[in-house]
């Protein structure tokens, strides 16, 4: 999975898996589609949000910490 969330040759990933178990060809590839876009386009965007968060609650502190 974490392949998958750094789009770091997951296809490759799960053409292995195609190749193993070719009756479940299709089912391979919806299951490691849905999971790309569940955790490239929902997980990694959460992940960046929180540390966006965190990053400009830090900068508030020091901010007001100056002042």
């Amino acid at each position: 999975m974490v392949q998958i969330l750094t789009e770091a040759g997951w296809s490759m990933v799960a053409y292995d898996h195609c190749w193993r178990n070719p009756q479940y060809y299709a089912y391979v590839m919806i299951y490691f589609c849905f999971m790309h876009i569940i955790i490239v386009y929902i997980i990694a965007t959460l992940i960046k949000g929180i540390f966006w968060e965190v990053y400009f609650t830090v900068d508030q502190i020091f901010r007001e910490k100056e002042r």
